[in-house]
């Protein structure tokens, strides 16, 4: 276990257990976190993840215990999901469910968890229904519906849909976040909720002195999430923008002080709260705080990926978005789609207090 022991001033204990995708599970899982918290809730957090993505996170309040329950997909670089790891990642995880499951309901009666909350691994419903407690998800999508999907091509994954969806009914509220997709296919009822995002901690010029950043610099950001990947060249990107700063999380060996390295642990929202312009994939967390804070944003979908599709034509509608190919990228024309996306009028903001709003229904839960 990585945290804090239970600090027995705090009026409840909810068990959060994520799916292991990439980071945004674990960042989402956080921001609820960080609201339940507010409401006097301890917090145990099953996720692999790196700590770091805990930080903000006050001591005392949490406790990190590094393992998953879920595999949900795999990818073998930012943009290529790899089906036949994915299938011999569940059989190895879940080779024994009963088992499984079993330890689990342990856990959580050794923990004395009031609530599971699951983000959004289906096999947590099946298990807090075993142990006897009432279930929830705040989620833009469900892997029940996305391996459906896959399974179109991939008919091995067609079990994997049927048990996420068996799993699935156990959950007592389910709420739907913005951009979302598929979530009717699953759930019979749900209830629509604001953007889940983090509250940035600092003004923005104190960010831009923490990251070394001009006040009136020009920001973007190359972001591409929890996944490795070949990082393009950054200094053919700052000299196609020579009055841009570039930020990223990627190792960049370069004299260009207009290069600057994020750090691992640094608050996203923080981070957004600053940028003028980024480029990534069109993970929902990233979407989301894009969203938020009305980002311009070029992104590459990854390929043969069902939520990309849906995260794209949701972003190209509620704010200044465009795809890019790698292509785009070798031969320059990036650079005419990032001068028309930037030069739109930014749409209007959205409303973001969905992790408030979620960690009020959950808790209303325990009354």
């Amino acid at each position: 276990m990585v945290g804090p022991i239970l600090n027995e001033t705090m009026e409840s204990t909810v068990a959060i257990y994520t799916s292991d995708h990439g980071f945004g599970h674990a960042v989402r899982a956080c921001f609820l976190a960080e609201a339940l918290i507010a409401r006097g809730a301890f917090c145990h957090i099953v996720c692999d993840r790196p700590p770091w993505l805990f930080d903000r996170l006050p001591t005392g309040t949490f406790a990190l215990h590094p393992r998953q329950v879920d595999t949900g997909l795999v990818q073998s670089d930012w943009l290529t999901i790899d089906v036949a790891e994915t299938l011999a990642r569940h059989r190895r995880r879940t080779a024994d469910p009963e088992a499984l499951i079993d330890r689990e309901v342990a856990f959580l009666r050794e923990v004395g968890s009031d609530l599971v909350v699951a983000e959004t691994a289906p096999i947590a419903l099946e298990i807090a229904y075993r142990a006897g407690l009432p279930s929830g998800l705040a989620t833009n999508f469900d892997w029940h519906w996305l391996y459906r999907e896959l399974a179109r091509a991939e008919s091995a994954l067609a079990p994997l849909a049927d048990q996420a969806h068996a799993w699935y009914q156990r959950a007592i509220r389910v709420l739907r976040l913005p951009l979302d997709v598929g979530i009717e296919e699953t759930f019979a009822s749900f209830t629509d909720i604001p953007l889940l995002i983090g509250q940035p901690t600092r003004d923005p010029a104190a960010v831009r002195r923490a990251l070394n950043l001009p006040l009136d610099a020009k920001t973007l950001m190359w972001n591409f999430g929890g996944h490795q990947g070949d990082t393009p060249d950054f200094d053919a990107i700052l000299d196609a923008l020579p009055d841009w700063h570039l930020l990223a999380y990627a190792e960049h060996p370069t004299a260009n002080p207009r290069y600057h390295q994020i750090p691992l642990a640094f608050n996203t929202t923080d981070l957004f709260s600053i940028l003028d312009a980024l480029i990534g994939k069109p993970g929902y967390c990233t979407c989301a705080e894009a969203y938020a804070f009305q980002v311009p944003f070029l992104f590459f979908s990854r390929a043969g990926y069902p939520e990309d599709d849906a995260l794209a034509t949701h972003c190209q509608r509620a704010m200044n978005a465009a795809p890019l190919t790698s292509a785009n990228l070798q031969d320059g024309t990036w650079l005419d789609t990032f001068h028309a996306v930037i030069s739109k009028p930014p749409q209007s903001k959205p409303r973001a207090d969905g992790a408030d709003q979620a960690a009020s229904i959950f808790t209303d839960m325990l009354s």
